[in-house]
């Protein structure tokens, strides 16, 4: 050991005093020193050793391959059988010892690779049927809702967002198999409440129909007689009290022709009713005084007319002097809805010539908006032979 590890000696005697170091090892039972010393030996060396050390290396080789045998180290065993061979290649034991453990080696590696391939396809399989398992026993809730809009979904006590497949039918998000409570709420609707079951691998379908909460208005108005009109839709005339109509918002116009459309917005109450009161509707009706042009741009002329309404029509009596030598007289047709005023028709056209007046029929149009509180009008007139002009009117006292 000193000169293995003090001097510098050749290859041939250091190999030489390697192999004797192992064998002093081996004799003493420190097969572990002997198994560190002879990994050491060069087996290029060691050809040149004698007969009976090429031997005794090569049967120290086997026994160390026995050792890792018995270990459970086949791998290792293999290559110290390998170098017995190598030293000793007439020995047919170790080969056919080699084989043996070779061929066992192989088997061992064949049935492990078996086995792990077994174990994978099982996990594989495990994996597949859980996520079978998964997919089965996760599914949608699919909920048909008449009527559709504006509806509030909840399922076990959590409002939903839910997707909505078309008119009518609503997707819940995968959920567990099993029993669920759905609840569906609307405005102005009863409140609907049900079980959905998902069962495995199906969807639950629960149908829904929504039944309105009714409530009750009445109004009036002066004028009496005014039409009430429930979203558009003519119900009847003041005084008026409705029939059961839904909790929803509503649209009231109250009509009346030569009178203000009042319009209101209501929400009725179940089981009790709305008064909406006497309503005073602004009033078109009477006389009216004005100007027709403005001073000093092309003429000026000031003008009468009266509204009247008699069976639910109006007419406009219509005076207009724009001169001394031109004269509109007569009555027309006229509307009103809500702030807005249209007369249009034929009158008499008085027009003086140089020895006499002659008349003819001429239209005119009177177009106008009404102020907030009803006592002016202005707009635009149009009238055949004069053209078009601005105009105002107010309401006399």
């Amino acid at each position: 050991n000193g000169l293995l590890q003090k001097e510098r000696i050749p290859p041939e005697t250091e190999s030489m005093i390697q192999c004797y170091l192992t064998f002093a090892k081996f004799e003493k039972g420190d097969m572990v020193g002997a198994e560190n010393l002879i990994n050491k030996i060069s087996l290029s060396r060691a050809a040149g050793f004698d007969e009976e050390t090429r031997k005794k290396l090569a049967s120290i080789f086997s026994q160390i391959a026995d050792k890792n045998l018995k270990e459970k180290k086949p791998r290792n065993a293999i290559l110290f059988l390998e170098k017995a061979i190598e030293c000793d290649p007439n020995e047919k034991q170790y080969q056919e010892v080699l084989e043996r453990i070779k061929t066992e080696l192989a088997i061992s590696t064949k049935n492990f690779m078996r086995k792990i391939f077994s174990i994978s396809i099982g996990a594989v399989a495990v994996v597949i049927l859980v996520i079978l398992l998964w997919t089965l026993m996760r599914n949608n809730i699919v909920i048909n809702v008449e009527p559709a809009t504006d509806v509030v979904i909840s399922i076990d006590g959590k409002q939903m967002s839910l997707q909505s497949k078309k008119t009518g039918v609503f997707e819940s998000p995968k959920m567990f198999m099993g029993s669920h409570v759905v609840v569906i709420e609307k405005a102005g609707y009863e409140k609907w409440q049900g079980k959905a079951n998902i069962g495995f691998g199906s969807n639950a379908v629960v149908r829904a129909t929504l039944v309105p909460l009714y409530g009750v208005f009445r109004v009036n108005s002066e004028p009496e007689s005014a039409n009430v009109y429930i979203d558009g839709e003519l119900a009847g005339k003041t005084p008026y009290v409705s029939g059961n109509i839904p909790l929803t918002p509503h649209k009231i116009d109250i009509e009346y022709p030569g009178y203000h459309t009042s319009t209101h917005s209501i929400t009725v109450s179940e089981s009790e009713t709305l008064d909406l009161g006497t309503i005073v509707l602004k009033n078109s009706l009477g006389n009216w005084t004005g100007k027709i042009g403005e001073d000093g741009v092309t003429y000026h002329a000031s003008f009468k007319m009266i509204i009247k309404e008699k069976k639910g029509l109006l007419t406009v009596k219509f005076q207009h002097h724009p001169s001394t030598e031109l004269a509109y007289d007569g009555e027309i047709p006229a509307l009103v809805v809500k702030d807005d005023f249209l007369a249009d028709g034929s009158v008499n056209c008085k027009e003086r010539n140089v020895f006499y007046w002659t008349t003819t029929k001429r239209r005119v149009i009177l177009k106008g908006k009404f102020s907030d509180d009803w006592e002016r009008i202005e707009g635009k007139y149009y009238a055949e032979g004069l053209g078009e002009k601005d105009w105002w009117a107010v309401k006399e006292k």
